[in-house]
């Protein structure tokens, strides 16, 4: 299929909605056959806007029926591996195809060199170009038809080889009038024909004739293009007669009735019409009155009525926010479970296999309920901390449940499209009416539901799906040339990075901090912790680019983050730049104690341990204060602080032992750190510990608290 071809089956689809808005003005122009003719030409303005312009705006009161659109399947009806030279030898072939078992009558062509749609389009752009080239001839044959013409007065012409009167041009119109007509006759046809121009009827026409000339296959619109034509001179009469007033009437009929004498311009010409069907004109002159006030009003009524019935699209119904708000959580779980057991292999046995649905529509029925939405189906395993995607799919679905008196919800179908051609014509048959199963527009929102199984499943906290992420935007590397091509194709991995926020800009200063970073993942880490924190509305660094390396981007940003906390008071940093207000506040730089009068010092310093001192002075804890087992050590290299790296020790866990801190008075611990960082060097530390306000179960709050020592 190529863009012109697509551009076909378009306006075919604009086509078909356009018909049907034809077909309602037609019969709308028989219960408005009393009123005067401008309300039946307004009308036809609403099929023009049809057939030049793709509507999108929804309304509950339209009137035009969704439908079907065509496609490329629907008319190549593609079936895989069979392939004919020439038309002969398809149909040749047909017959047997078609009683195939396996194709179900239906009839499929795959020969690049006979596809439908391509020879549809080419024969479409073909009856477009006679169309066009018939309107430049035409123009050109007018133009030698008027080029000696005698100017009466301002922008009207006398010519004598024409017979009936007609504008021509665009953006300066013309008015040309035979040599015929007397001159009582030329005052009501320039009445006319001035009345034309100031309507911009010229410039409708032309834009009639365009919408003629790319749907010239469809004769509904033909019909439109000679009634609407009709209207446009049948109001225009009766505006002429309206303003000189009804005695012209019979003299301005007798002017017409010359006309019908003579031979009409040529029909449909763009930039100049003449004055045609003057006999259907006379008769309706002849029954025309003034109409009516009541008239007049319902005509204007049905008008405004139909306008926003016809150019608007019905609104989608079966959303997801009515599904999630009437069913809730059984009906979400019955759906992972389905998901999972159908797409559930032995190949998989011992892994994390887990099941994400995105509902986008929903149907029910008596006793039952259908989902329209996206299945994924995700396998995980854990190796060396990291977790690797094993397999999967992600795939269109529709799950018909039946609903229980218990309120158990039965999988009676699960329905998935065909592979290949028969994919789009499957999807089509299925979701018709319903929102579109875009895969890759749902892909990360359902990631992130997949990962948060599988961290459920192997007990891993974020760090270790952050990790995977890196790792896989640094093995996908060898794949690129430019590191801006690849985070580009990285775009799903960075879109779940992103939606981690804060957890994922811990993760990355923990690592700028415990080693430096060089390469791909450093680069990699440092554009997507500049991509986070310009969303939350702290601008990027200024001088660094992403040619240079990540710790070149980290010592910029920490020497930045540093010269902020002068600047600013806590709270206004933390508001105007959130992700360096995290850096100092995460290390300790930028501390915010809570007044619970404790503070810890170290006594007893070796290189393998201390003692922590624990002195509580009365401060305002709301509970009982206490501390566990955890702790952690940084050091101060360049008056930064940096996490030192414990040991490669498997399986690091630490006890539940807890110790409460004795209120107005002093606590002790000896720590013992060879087992977890050795012996340490020489050099300025810290040790951190975390401190709870306990009130009740799940009613605590948390701070790190410091001890820092020096190693002789």
């Amino acid at each position: 299929m190529n863009d012109f071809a697509d551009l076909f089956l378009g306006v075919v689809n604009l086509s078909g909605s356009a018909s049907i808005v034809i077909l309602v003005v037609l019969l709308a122009r028989l219960l408005l056959k009393k009123a005067p003719k401008i309300f039946s030409y307004a009308l036809w303005a609403i099929v023009l806007v049809r057939l030049l312009i793709p509507i999108s705006i929804t309304s509950p009161v339209s009137a035009v029926p969704e439908l079907s659109a065509v496609d490329s399947y629907e008319i190549n009806a593609v079936l895989p591996e069979i392939e004919f030279e020439t038309f002969s030898d398809w149909q040749e072939n047909l017959q047997s195809i078609q009683n195939a078992p396996e194709n179900n009558g239906v009839v499929v062509l795959v020969s690049r060199g006979l596809e439908p749609t391509y020879y549809l389009s080419m024969f479409w752009g073909a009856g477009m170009a006679v169309m066009g080239l018939y309107g430049i001839l035409s123009y050109v044959r007018v133009r030698r038809k008027v080029r000696i013409s005698v100017p009466l007065r301002d922008n009207i012409f006398i010519a004598d080889d024409i017979k009936s009167p007609f504008v021509m041009g665009l953006f300066r119109p013309k008015i040309y009038l035979p040599c015929a007509l007397g001159e009582k006759e030329q005052e009501y046809i320039i009445l006319h024909e001035q009345h034309h121009i100031r309507r911009f009827d010229h410039l409708i026409k032309a834009l009639a004739f365009l919408a003629l000339t790319v749907h010239w296959f469809n004769p509904l619109v033909w019909l439109a293009f000679v009634l609407s034509a009709r209207d446009m001179e049948m109001s225009c009469d009766e505006a002429v007669i309206c303003k000189a007033g009804e005695d012209i009437r019979a003299e301005y009929s007798a002017s017409l009735l010359t006309l019908a004498t003579g031979r009409r311009i040529i029909v449909g010409m763009p930039l100049a019409f003449g004055e045609g069907d003057p006999k259907s004109r006379i008769r309706n002159l002849a029954n025309w009155k003034k109409p009516a006030f009541w008239v007049i009003v319902i005509a204007i009524i049905v008008c405004i009525a139909l306008a926003v019935c016809l150019l608007t699209d019905p609104v989608d119904d079966g959303t997801y926010v009515q599904y999630a708000h009437q069913y809730g959580t059984e009906l979400d779980e019955a759906i992972r479970q389905a998901v999972l057991d159908h797409n559930y292999t032995d190949r998989y046995e011992g892994l994390c296999q887990t099941a994400g649905f995105k509902v986008l529509s929903c149907e029910e029925g008596i006793e039952e309920i259908t989902v329209y939405g996206i299945a994924l189906h995700q396998v995980y395993r854990l190796e060396n901390g990291v977790l690797v995607e094993e397999g999967g799919s992600n795939c269109p679905a529709a799950l018909t449940f039946k609903v229980m008196l218990s309120g158990e919800y039965v999988l009676t179908e699960y329905w998935e499209p065909r592979d290949g051609t028969y994919y789009p014509i499957d999807i089509k048959a299925k979701f018709r009416g319903k929102p579109y199963p875009d895969i890759q527009k749902y892909i990360v929102e359902q990631q992130l539901d997949t990962y948060a199984q599988a961290m459920d499943f192997y007990g891993v906290d974020t760090d270790v799906l952050i990790n995977t992420l890196f790792e896989d935007i640094a093995n996908r590397a060898q794949w690129y040339d430019r590191f801006g091509g690849l985070m580009e194709g990285c775009a799903n991995q960075r879109a779940i990075l992103a939606a981690y926020g804060t957890d994922t800009l811990e993760y990355c200063f923990s690592e700028f901090l415990r080693t430096t970073q060089e390469g791909i993942r450093g680069q990699a880490m440092a554009y997507v912790c500049n991509e986070i924190m310009e969303s939350m509305g702290e601008q990027g660094l200024e001088g660094w680019s992403y040619q240079q390396s990540g710790q070149d981007w980290f010592d910029a940003f920490y020497s930045n983050a540093l010269a902020l906390r002068y600047q600013y008071p806590a709270d206004e940093l933390k508001e105007e730049y959130p992700g360096s207000w995290l850096y100092l506040t995460m290390t300790g730089i930028l501390t915010d104690t809570p007044d619970w009068g404790v503070t810890l010092t170290a006594e007893n310093v070796t290189p393998t341990g201390l003692t922590i001192v624990c002195t509580q002075s009365g401060g305002k804890p709301t509970g009982q204060l206490f501390t566990g087992s955890y702790y952690f050590l940084q050091i101060n290299l360049g008056g930064m602080w940096k996490t030192v790296e414990h040991l490669d020790i498997e399986n690091l866990a630490w006890t539940s032992e807890a110790w409460i801190i004795t209120m107005s008075g002093e606590t002790r611990w000896s720590v013992n750190w060879s087992w977890l960082y050795g012996e340490l060097e020489p050099g300025q530390y810290r040790i951190g510990k975390q401190v709870s306000d306990f009130r009740a179960p799940g009613d605590c709050d948390d701070a790190i608290l410091y001890a820092e020592f020096t190693i002789e």
